[in-house]
């Protein structure tokens, strides 16, 4: 036997069955001091009758009996206590509460900051800066959007260069980021070395001064606006952003970023190496995003910042995305009362801090509210800065809010994490699925009051389709406008050379020259400027051989009419000829006509009558393929196999007229003409290039006959002038020498079109498209519908002309302007020959009434500080006089303001109050070009069939969020009688997108957020809408104990109930009976019956039964106790509304109610 077995059996009190009965009838549901001394009591009167019967309260075993009761009711309150605090649903102390939602991976958020934009309204520097005007801008206050100041913003932006840093300007910011498809650039102010970028400042908010900081903004791509580490630096951040509304807007303009609170630093030093080690920063209202933690050296200077990582389940200082060379981090445990812990590694997975360290915190108020614009206006800093010179100069800025900041929250309460924790812990820190769009958010700001995600697949098209881009970037383009405007510019561009071998000069040849002399400005130039050799009187006509799709051969020939039988004579062509015929060779373009009443047919035949479709014309525009011989075939005509000796590129039919002839122009250089232009350059001379038509080439002119007039148009009235005297301006390249560098002067012409509102335009000069069911390249085009009137005339063109789009509008400073393109004229078959170069005539005709065939515009400064220039309204430019004596003497017919335009001297004047007298002001603000407004177009956009929008990948996740702030400003504007609060606007899209910002980082990466402000849809009190507004008609039970006061609370109570936040979702639909069964429910037996009329006459019973909301709006009860009626009965004439609030008892009637 076991000695442990036998001693127990020998020697111990009681056995187990002893004990065990003892326990089974013990009373373990006893808790609470009567119910632990009863249980007590009763069992010695049960188990010990005959050794203990005195039981009366002054015993002193009865006082022992209280004692162990006491003692049993505390540990029993504490195990409970103790167990219920291991329980997230039972939990009610915050540190057991924050350790329980720390098992689920959460971390609790504690109190955010009010942060926002402030925008810069003046501006003073003590630097002497001055604008282009001369004027000393030193100490003098620059007010943004000056109405009195005319050059506000060149002063302005002067300001602003003096003191960024010197790699940045306007126009050259150190970064950009679009934030809620508006475009934020972000500047840096050079400081003074060795100080924190923070500047601070006081306000009060609500009655109560609160202190803020203005930060060193930065930009953080998927993030917005973010602040840099507050440590020493020499920058401070600000952004510039422009919404294209005017420079009044409240989102255009330069902005400082600011916080609440204040920051604070803690010091403390690490000398044991500790795993694991926990620093607490016992600082209350610590706010939920600034804390940041510095290594330091003996000076106190700091050497390295140590990263802060997320204590989540699946990112804290074990695992998380940071590069493993960066083993430098730590993560942040809240506290009670806002207060933290820095929590380190173990040495293995990341370093343990041991040295001197500086953290470094914002503290706030912790509180939930909302800043308006009245209540940050005009805040003074002044901020010292180094100069370009390197001096200290000193800048004041004035700042105010523009919109209402509603994202201060106070920390998350106990109920709150408890809600969000498990929440949480379905989403694991990230959004894949329609619940975690819905669910995350909510955990990680707590200003958040209500969301709603909705997943638009595929921009909303079906899987199955092509998704239409709305950048043209992905999917094809078709839209109509009649915004359209054409014109043309003559340009002169310079570019330079410089040359030490030969082999640089042939290089420049082949290269740039041959580049100038393809491109499409000299193309135009030629077919603009050169006039087509006439035809009509050499009674020339086509005569088809044979015919395909399109190309055609055949002949040209003299034709005889004699008896109705027509007879062709083959007129020779060519070099050999020595008429205008002589222009017909390969490369050459003919415009045909139709006989005297007939037309060309859309498949080219020739038909009686005159156009009247789209396609049917009497104007054929070919292009000469190839010739044979002299193009008559020795007199015959036509060869042998039925051909003709001539080829042209389109089916054209016999009978058709050769009106006119442009010669061929060449797209390269001879030989010959190579060898003359390395001379001339090798020679350091001056000289130019023009086009001969009659031999069809290039040809170079002198020094001595070159135009010195370098400014001038093009003009072919002395081409091929060899008299010495410096007359020849048809040159098209000049190659002006001035040492050893070559300036290279290229005229050319440009058209443009463009859409004054309607359309943007998007062009890849890169891509070509190749179509291989027509075996042609496909190309952007704008077609000029022939709905258009013709020039001169209110007969439509008759005809589409059609202009292809070939290259978009480049400024100097690379930003391209999607608001017009450069076009050029068709060319169907690509062959380097356009199909119509009389498009533009066609289209303007300039040379009738010129006046009336232009296109305006005014120069405006945009957000880079740099020239652009704004299509103006025709209707706006006054032409009626000829110059400044004129225009003087008329000014008194116009009001202020009005623009002229001298038609003789071609200047412009603007009239103005100079010392309060009228004065015709020159103006070099506008520029006018040859073209025409009001045009009908179609634009049409390729993109090819290898590029689209894959539409299983992307999801558009429109996200509607109401933020708390909001919801609480909207609701006490609501409930405010005194008419003192002004209704609150919703944030915006771009304030929702710097706010929330950071949910770009937990999406996946093949969806795209899209932030969308939540409205309030107000229902039933004065505050909704006229449609909305209506009256609760209550009929009180006949045993009701209540007064008919109490009952108008009571309901509006009860709607106030049904209409909480909590029961509503965005886009829902109110049903009157729902709310109807509500209020019967809560006020029964008070109410016999409730119906809703309509306050308005024009509105019938019934219609407010059913109301719908937008897909972003939540619906709010504005009802209040004027809106509720008490009557006795339900009529057909207490079925329209009263406005009066009578009470009804019966058969009289009296205002107010009873008491």
């Amino acid at each position: 036997m076991a000695v442990t077995t036998r001693q127990s059996n020998l020697f111990a009190a009681e056995d187990w069955k002893k004990i065990y009965t003892t326990f089974r009838s013990a009373d373990f549901q006893s808790y609470d001091f009567e119910t632990l001394r009863k249980s007590m009591v009763d069992y010695i009167r049960t188990y010990y009758p005959e050794d203990f019967n005195d039981y009366i309260e002054s015993s002193e075993f009865i006082a022992l009996l209280d004692l162990m009761a006491f003692m049993g009711q505390s540990l029993a309150f504490r195990t409970d206590l103790n167990a219920r605090e291991n329980f997230m649903e039972t939990a009610e102390r915050r540190d057991s509460v924050y350790r329980l939602a720390s098992l689920l991976g959460y971390s609790p958020n504690r109190n955010q900051a009010a942060e926002g934009l402030l925008k810069v309204m003046s501006i003073t520097t003590s630097e002497a800066i001055t604008d282009s005007s001369g004027r000393n801008l030193s100490n003098q206050v620059i007010t943004w959007d000056d109405p009195t100041n005319l050059d506000w913003f060149e002063q302005f932006s002067a300001i602003i260069n003096a003191a960024l840093q010197p790699n940045q300007k306007l126009g050259k910011p150190a970064s950009s980021l679009v934030i809620g498809n508006l475009k934020h650039d972000l500047y840096q102010m050079r400081l003074r070395s060795g100080l924190v970028p923070v500047f601070p400042f006081s306000t009060t908010v609500n009655g109560t001064g609160y202190p803020f900081e203005i930060y060193d903004a930065n930009l953080a791509s998927g993030v917005g606006i973010t602040e840099s580490a507050p440590e020493p630096s020499d920058k401070l951040g600000f952004v510039y952003r422009n919404d294209g509304r005017g420079n009044g807007s409240v989102n255009t303009g330069f902005f400082m970023a600011f916080k609440q609170g204040t920051l604070t630093n803690l010091d403390f030093t690490l000398g044991e190496t500790l795993a694991n080690r926990l620093v607490g920063l016992n600082i209350n209202n610590i706010n939920n995003s600034d804390v940041w933690l510095f290594e330091t050296n003996d000076a106190g200077a700091y050497t390295t910042q140590w990263t802060n990582v997320d204590n989540l389940r699946n990112s804290n200082v074990i695992y998380n995305n940071v590069a493993a060379a960066s083993r430098k981090i730590y993560t942040v445990n809240s506290r009670a009362n806002d207060q933290v812990d820095l929590v380190f590694g173990d040495g293995i997975f990341s370093a343990i801090p041991t040295g001197t360290f500086r953290a470094v915190v914002r503290v706030s108020n912790g509180l939930t509210y909302s800043i308006t614009p009245q209540e940050m206006r005009s805040i003074p800093i002044t901020i010292a800065y180094i100069s370009r010179s390197g001096k200290i100069e000193s800048l004041t800025l004035r700042l105010s809010l523009q919109y209402t900041v509603s994202n201060a929250t106070a920390r998350e309460s106990l109920t709150d994490i408890k809600a969000k924790a498990p929440q949480f812990n379905y989403t694991q820190d990230r959004m894949v699925n329609g619940e975690d769009y819905n669910t995350l958010p909510f955990t990680k700001f707590t200003d958040i009051a209500k969301i709603k995600s909705v997943n638009r697949t595929s921009s909303g098209l079906s899987r199955y389709l092509d998704i239409t881009d709305p950048t043209s970037k992905y999917s094809s383009t078709n839209y109509f406008g009649d915004d359209g405007y054409l014109y043309k510019s003559s340009v002169t561009n310079l570019t330079t050379f410089t040359w030490t071998t030969i082999s640089d000069i042939q290089r420049f040849i082949r290269g740039t020259l041959a580049s100038i002399i393809k491109s499409k400005e000299t193309k135009h130039l030629y077919y603009g400027n050169y006039a087509p050799k006439p035809l009509a009187l050499l009674n020339s006509v086509w005569v088809r051989g044979t015919a395909e799709t399109d190309a055609s051969t055949g002949y040209f020939a003299v034709p005889a009419t004699q008896n109705s039988i027509t007879t062709y004579t083959p007129a020779p062509v060519g070099v050999t000829v020595s008429n205008n015929r002589k222009y017909i060779k390969p490369g050459c373009l003919i415009k045909f006509t139709a006989p005297s009443g007939k037309y060309f047919d859309i498949d080219g035949t020739l038909k009686l009558g005159t156009p009247s479709t789209s396609g049917q014309s009497t104007v054929k525009w070919a292009t000469v393929i190839s010739v044979i011989d002299d193009g008559i075939n020795g007199g015959k005509g036509l060869l042998t196999n039925g051909t003709g000796p001539v080829v042209l590129n389109i089916n054209l039919p016999t009978d058709a007229i050769a009106n006119e002839v442009y010669p061929t122009l060449s797209s390269g250089l001879t030989t010959t003409v190579e060898q003359q232009i390395l001379t001339q350059i090798q020679n350091n001379s001056d000289f130019g290039l023009r086009y001969d038509v009659d031999t069809s080439e290039w040809k170079v002119v002198t020094a001595t006959n070159l135009s010195t007039n370098l400014n001038s148009n093009i003009s072919t009235a002395n081409s091929g002038d060899t008299s010495n005297t410096n007359i020849d301006n048809s040159w098209i390249i000049a190659m002006i020498n001035n040492g050893n560098i070559y300036t290279v002067h290229s005229r050319g012409l440009d058209y443009y079109f463009g859409s004054r509102l309607g359309t943007r335009f998007y062009i890849d000069q890169n891509l070509r498209i190749f179509d291989s069911r027509t075996g042609s390249v496909v190309k952007d085009n704008v077609k000029i519908l022939a709905s258009n009137t013709q020039p001169d005339s209110t007969s439509n063109l008759g005809s589409d002309y059609v202009w292809e789009i070939y290259a978009p509008v480049t400024y100097s400073d690379g930003y391209k302007d999607d608001t017009f393109v450069k076009v050029t004229f068709a060319d169907g078959n690509d062959d380097g020959v356009p199909d119509d170069p009389s498009l533009f005539d066609s289209i303007v005709n300039e040379t009738v009434n010129p006046l009336n065939k232009t296109v305006w515009f005014k120069k405006y400064m945009d957000f880079d500080n740099l020239e652009r220039y704004a299509w103006l309204d025709p209707a706006t430019v006054n032409t009626n006089y000829a110059n400044y004596e004129q225009i003087t003497l008329n000014l008194n017919n116009s009001p202020i303001g009005t623009v002229f335009f001298a038609t003789d001297t071609s200047e412009f004047y603007v009239s103005m109050l100079v010392e309060s007298v009228r004065t015709a002001v020159l103006s070099m603000d506008y520029t006018v070009y040859a073209g025409r407004s009001y045009i009908n177009f179609q634009y049409k956009h390729n993109a090819p069939s290898d590029r689209r929008i894959d539409p299983t990948p992307i999801n558009l996740i429109d996200m509607y969020v109401l933020t708390t702030a909001y919801d609480s400003a909207y609701r006490r504007w609501l409930n405010d009688t005194t008419g003192t609060l002004v209704e609150p606007v919703a944030p915006s899209v771009v304030d929702l997108s710097l706010s929330y910002g950071a949910l770009n980082n937990y999406k996946s990466v093949s969806d795209t957020v899209v932030f969308n402000p939540a409205k309030f849809r107000p229902l039933f009190g004065n505050k909704a809408e006229d449609q909305l507004q209506a009256t609760f008609k209550i009929i009180k039970s006949s045993n009701s104990k209540i007064s008919n006061n109490e009952l108008r609370s009571s309901v509006i109570t009860k709607i106030n109930e049904y209409f909480a936040l909590d029961n509503w979702d965005f886009g829902d639909t109110f049903y009157y009976s729902e709310l109807a069964a509500y209020i019967h429910q809560g006020l029964a037996p008070d109410i016999a019956s409730a119906v809703i009329v309509p306050k308005y006459s024009d509105q019938i019973f019934g219609s407010l039964f059913q109301i719908t909301s937008q897909a972003n709006e939540i619906f709010i009860s504005a009802a209040t106790v004027d809106n509720i009626e008490i009557i006795d009965s339900i009529t057909s004439s207490r079925l329209r509304s009263s406005e009066t609030g009578v009470v009804f008892t019966g058969t009289v009637s009296t205002s107010g109610g009873n008491a």
